[in-house]
């Protein structure tokens, strides 16, 4: 099985399955675990939503916040999936001005060591018997915080320090709670990032999610406080990357920025700013774009992490899939593949589909 620095393929995160095993068994009967070095349990349940399932299991309801926007009902029945995109996407405000949010049950709250821990024993179980391949890894996508409170209050954009300083506390809890009970040899984390982009990449004045940012918030600080504190409590042996996302709620992309400039610029100061060895980063690469788009790959300090160009995508143009492969090579001669984001909120009738993508890639960056 390769090393991270030398696999081709990375799967994302989310597919639309209701089992760890069901997605387990489906990379391994397509034929991808073998080019994998790590496989992620599919981010079953409300992770394919990614960070929505905060909304109603963390933030609404909480003695200090304040609900302010909710997903509509769907046939008259409440329901906590936005079917508007943002238009309906939960909103939240604190009710009062407090230092920090706080949230109870530290190491289990969020959810996302609960999760992880269940998957795992289900992975390890279908490894032994030979299912996966000896080698492969367990993968675990875990929310960076500005991307998370940002959303959840975007249109209470003030209390974000407080909110994101409290998000930093339960996220450093669940982590420790993932590392010990998951072996650091067997365990990779992939930080899945939309909104750092739009803070550490901004050429100019920064905001979120179309919103300004108050004049009293240091957001990019806030991220930067983020970066250092989480990932200084990574052990050496877990294998540790980041994910870039131009939003996926209503499809990809849900931004298509004129070129890579953003998205190199914010992986850069993610790099910078980690207190710890990165060994691999991805970010999403539009279709039908011009050589101008890739340009700013020669600014990309990758260093010795893996490249990963989600690029796995509108595969019903072969030749424009392969001068995608083309210009990036100009600048970042060896890299792997993936696509832009998830699965998880497509059709389950395109599985097949999705994984004869997968193979179809694969099969043209070897032809390169």
């Amino acid at each position: 099985m390769a090393k991270i620095e030398e696999t081709e393929l990375l799967l994302l995160g989310s597919l639309p399955l209701e089992t760890a095993e069901e997605v387990f068994r489906w990379t391994a009967d397509t034929g991808l675990a073998a080019y994998l070095s790590s496989v992620p349990d599919g981010e079953i349940g409300d992770r394919g939503y990614w960070i929505t399932g905060l909304g109603y299991r963390l933030f609404n309801g909480h003695p200090d916040i304040e609900t302010m926007v909710r997903p509509d009902r769907s046939n008259g029945v409440e329901n906590w999936k936005p079917q508007r995109g943002l238009a309906d996407q939960w909103s939240f405000r604190l009710r009062t001005a407090i230092e920090q949010l706080r949230f109870g049950d530290p190491g289990w709250r969020l959810g996302y060591a609960r999760e992880a821990i269940s998957s795992y024993f289900v992975f390890k179980t279908l490894r032994e018997k030979g299912v996966l391949p000896a080698e492969i890894k367990f993968q675990v996508s875990l929310p960076m915080t500005i991307s998370t409170c940002s959303a959840m209050f975007r249109d209470a954009l003030d209390d974000l320090p407080a909110v994101a300083h409290g998000f930093d506390q339960a996220m450093a809890a669940e982590m420790a709670k993932i590392f010990a009970k998951i072996p650091a040899t067997d365990l990779v984390i992939q930080w899945d990032s939309t909104a750092e982009q739009h803070i550490l990449g901004a050429a100019g004045e920064p905001s979120l999610l179309g919103r300004p940012i108050p004049a009293g918030v240091d957001a990019s600080q806030l991220a930067i406080q983020s970066i250092v504190a989480l990932s200084s409590r990574v052990p050496e042996d877990v294998t540790w990357g980041y994910h870039l996302c131009y939003g996926s709620l209503t499809g990809f992309f849900m931004q298509r920025p004129k070129d890579l400039s953003n998205a190199v610029l914010c992986m850069d100061r993610l790099l910078e700013h980690t207190r710890r060895r990165t060994d691999f980063i991805h970010f999403p690469v539009l279709d039908h774009v011009d050589e101008p788009y890739f340009s700013p790959l020669r600014d990309l300090a990758v260093e010795k992490a893996r490249f990963f160009a989600g690029v796995i995508h509108n595969m019903d143009d072969p030749d424009d899939y392969q001068r995608r492969l083309d210009r990036i090579r100009r600048y970042i001669p060896r890299f792997g593949i993936g696509a832009p984001c998830g699965y998880g909120r497509f059709n389950p009738e395109r599985l097949p589909g999705i994984a004869r993508e997968h193979l179809e890639a694969l099969e043209l960056l070897h032809r390169g």
